[in-house]
């Protein structure tokens, strides 16, 4: 049986080696489902979501925090 706290210390210790924030990675992850959307959309379906890039969403952001 494995130890499950060792495995989540050890993706705990490796999420700091992540090349960006958890955060971007999935606002990206939702930005790539939104493209996948518009491009199997079809007229009859419901429109999707337009997702701005991560960098204009950071900003809106800390617009509305008031910073």
């Amino acid at each position: 049986m494995p130890n499950y706290a060792a495995i989540a210390l050890l993706a705990v210790c490796l999420s700091g080696c992540a090349d960006m924030p958890w955060e971007r990675s999935l606002y990206e992850g939702v930005r790539s489902s939104a493209d996948q959307c518009r491009a199997s959309a079809r007229p009859s379906n419901a429109p999707c979501p337009t997702v701005p890039d991560y960098s204009r969403y950071e900003k809106e952001r800390s617009r509305a925090k008031g910073g």
